[in-house]
């Protein structure tokens, strides 16, 4: 009865942390990535790429600041330089104010010319700018 009951609990965390991951996708529908609930960034090969903090800091795979993101949407280098922000609307800036590209409120994110990236189903604006806009 324990063995039953250790497994269906494995499977319900398994399950609802699987459900915690969003999927990331190309203009093609292809996943490129994932984004999990606790802010790690994957790409499709499943490597952890960067990770943003409830706090908005951001560190790469090895745990190394890479910056942080403000409350007002503001992104920072690992300098505290500003490289750009990402409005309430979507807008995607980078650090002179000029326009990167959109994250639209269904999840589209479109570069500065109005073509499609991808789709950040559903994860923060933040993140999804991070990914699509401010990644290496």
């Amino acid at each position: 009865m324990k063995t039953i009951a250790f497994s269906l609990m494995l499977f319900v965390v398994t399950f609802s942390l699987q459900a915690q991951t969003k999927p990331l996708y190309d203009n093609s529908g292809r996943n490129i990535g994932s984004i999990s609930a606790d802010g790690t960034i994957r790409n499709s090969s499943g490597r952890i790429v960067e990770k943003v903090s409830f706090g908005g800091g951001i560190s790469d795979s090895n745990g190394s600041s890479n910056g942080k993101f403000l409350s007002d949407g503001t992104l920072l280098d690992s300098n505290g330089s500003s490289i750009g922000k990402v409005t309430d609307s979507g807008t995607v800036l980078d650090y002179n104010g000029r326009y990167l590209g959109k994250i639209s409120s269904e999840g589209k994110v479109y570069d500065s010319n109005g073509r499609c990236l991808g789709s950040d189903n559903g994860a923060s604006k933040a993140q999804a700018a991070l990914v699509y806009f401010f990644s290496n």
